[in-house]
């Protein structure tokens, strides 16, 4: 345990948090937790802790001093940047004199990477995003990290071809599923009756944030249309769920839950008859930056998925093991749902289909991975 390599993430947000970002810094940092002492560092921001973890003892949290003014009135605009300034000094001189020759660090934060690069670790970045901006900075960053990990194939292309850079120290890794949470082993009615669901009713499920590049708007315009079937949307902070509902309120089949936390997930999923990712094709972000855990879940859930066809979705769903739909088009996503109920055999077979391709995307696996070709396990790509 002593001689153990530290495995250091860097994180900026508040953490533990129901967004999922934090949700992936405690996925990350258990799948390495038998190999590394895994060290997480994170702000010590207002309101963190709220959704409580528990994690292995070897790993270990650190907040580091920062400037928090998110709920602060006529400043939160300029919260993020002050947050920042505030916290990449703090950091940085924690890793230069914590982090030793051997170890390694993870962020995907493109700063805190570039300030980590520093310290005598290796660091790892993680393209969770893609840089639209600031590409001079990126290329500095690139040519300093000992890997750059993408977390989708169109990521993976992009970044080859405009940054020359990456060459040779890229690799694709999508995110993943924790099958031991998101197994499927839980029949539809144990999870109706464990979050009081009736077990007769027909019943669509959403989970995640109500963020507008999720494609929230077309989900709900169809669940509108759609009085015979119930629309469960399970996530949100308490403002857009409290707005959600207001302008819903005439509609008895749609339902808005709120948070909940992620421990409580696997039964909302679980009492679907259909899982939804209705994420817009408006936005980059959308269309080809993101490798949604949630999608990932779905898969595990052995539930039938109704997804948007665009292409960070379609790098894992077809029409064989999903239904697809043209994302912003309500009917379109309407007829998809409707598909599932018609014929419920072959719904089932493409949820199996589903569970199949998913089978190697567990965050073990994933890490196994990593640490089979990276430096992570201290050789180069």
């Amino acid at each position: 345990m002593i001689n153990r390599r530290t495995l250091f993430i860097l994180f900026h947000g508040r953490f533990p948090s129901e967004k999922a970002a934090a949700l992936f810094v405690i996925e990350n940092a258990r799948s390495f937790a038998g190999t590394f002492n895994v060290h997480i560092v994170a702000p010590r921001r207002l309101g963190r802790g709220e959704d409580k973890v528990d994690l292995p003892k070897d790993i270990t949290i650190t907040y580091l001093p920062v400037l928090d003014l998110f709920s602060a009135p006529f400043v939160s605009f300029l919260a993020f940047y002050i947050s920042m300034l505030t916290y990449l000094p703090f950091a940085t001189l924690f890793l230069i004199s914590r982090a030793r020759k051997g170890d390694c660090i993870i962020s995907n934060d493109f700063l805190l990477a570039i300030a980590a690069s520093v310290s005598r670790a290796r660091v790892i970045f993680e393209v969770h995003d893609y840089p639209e901006h600031w590409k001079q900075l990126y290329r500095l960053l690139f040519k300093r990290v000992a890997l750059v990990i993408a977390t989708n194939n169109w990521k993976y292309r992009t970044l080859l071809e405009e940054f020359p850079e990456t060459a040779g120290k890229i690799l694709m890794e999508r995110n993943a599923v924790d099958f031991s949470r998101f197994g499927g082993r839980e029949t539809r009615e144990e999870c109706r009756r464990v979050i009081s669901l009736p077990e007769d009713a027909r019943i669509v499920v959403y989970t995640g944030h109500l963020y507008s590049w999720k494609g929230i708007e077309t989900l709900i315009s169809a669940a509108r249309s759609m009085s015979d079937i119930r629309f469960v949307f399970v996530g949100g902070t308490p403002e857009e769920s409290m707005r959600y509902r207001t302008e819903n309120r005439a509609f008895e089949n749609i339902t808005f839950t709120g948070h909940v936390p992620h421990s409580e997930v696997v039964y909302w999923q679980g009492a679907a008859d259909v899982l939804v990712l209705p994420n817009t094709a408006k936005e980059e972000i959308s269309a080809h930056y993101t490798s949604p855990m949630k999608l990932f879940e779905y898969m595990a859930s052995r539930r039938p998925i109704v997804a948007s066809r665009i292409p960070s979705i379609e790098e894992l769903l077809d029409e064989r093991n999903a239904y697809l739909f043209e994302p912003d088009n309500a009917t379109s996503l309407e007829k998809a749902i409707r598909s599932v109920f018609e014929d419920l055999d072959e719904a089932r077979e493409r949820a199996a289909r589903a569970r199949e391709r998913v089978e190697e995307h567990s965050w073990s696996a994933r890490a196994t991975r990593l640490l089979a070709v990276s430096p992570l396990n201290g050789r180069t790509v």
